[in-house]
């Protein structure tokens, strides 16, 4: 993705305002500071997106009002929160006298740019998909008023593949270690949402000691087992973090 970072400074450069779109799930994990801080160098206006917030419940989302109240809560999924977006963005384009407001959207990959875009502007075909880094180059989407482009996502150049991975900035097939990065996922959801991972993994956060194997207990509750009872470890792992990428798994 790194090939990508001169696509998306170009979009900063010539944006009036700067939609930086994260996931409600872990929106600081998800921030990607290396980028936010171009934008800063650029001084352009940021406004922060909580994407997937149809990931999570009424009490979740409560939660991050509270924590974030500048930012704008969303659900390109389910088409939600954006006549208040597009009021924040005419604010700030009515202040800066401009006739047409040119709006950058930025983020990691997977992070639903594309669904915050035909969101927007009703009828654009920007692609949309749960794969990471589907966007490959620019888009520019006529909306009303406003002149929104689409960026390719990108990642900063020391992440780690274990970041990468619950990000669902990285797809799964393409991780070097799919099963390391499923238990730092487990540990994650555990550490957030204990119930939904012990609806997850089938086993009581109580229960963990340094000795479960968390993966094990995942494929057994699932039934992938190969010949001998031996659970399918990888399988599991897989199958858990293309659920966590293609936004199954819900919090709420």
């Amino acid at each position: 993705m790194s090939g990508f970072w001169p696509v998306v400074v170009n979009v900063i450069k010539n944006s009036d305002v700067i939609l930086f779109i994260v996931d409600a799930r872990m929106p600081e994990l998800s921030r990607n500071f290396e980028l936010e801080n171009k934008i800063q160098r650029y001084s352009k206006p940021i406004i922060f997106v909580i994407n997937k917030t149809d990931l999570l419940s009424q009490s979740e989302i409560s939660e991050l009002r509270k924590r974030y109240p500048k930012a704008y809560l969303v659900s390109g999924l389910k088409n939600l929160g954006f006549k208040k977006l597009k009021e924040g963005i005419m604010i700030i384009g009515h202040k800066a006298r401009l006739d047409t407001v040119r709006v950058g959207v930025v983020g990691y990959p997977n992070m639903g740019k594309s669904a915050v875009i035909n969101c927007l502007a009703k009828g654009a075909r920007t692609k949309v998909s749960s794969v990471a880094g589907t966007t490959r180059g620019t888009q520019w989407v006529r909306a009303g008023s406003l002149r929104v482009i689409d960026s390719p996502g990108v990642i900063p150049f020391k992440e780690r593949e274990e970041t990468l991975g619950i990000l669902t900035a990285k797809n799964p097939e393409k991780l070097d270690n799919p099963e390391k990065v499923a238990l730092r996922l487990i540990a994650f959801i555990y550490k957030k949402y204990p119930l939904k991972a012990e609806e997850l993994i089938g086993l009581k956060e109580k229960d963990i000691t340094p000795e479960s194997d968390l993966l094990e207990s995942l494929g057994r509750k699932r039934g992938y087992l190969l010949k001998g009872g031996i659970v399918d470890t990888n399988r599991a792992a897989m199958t858990l973090l293309r659920e966590w990428q293609r936004g199954k798994i819900s919090l709420g």
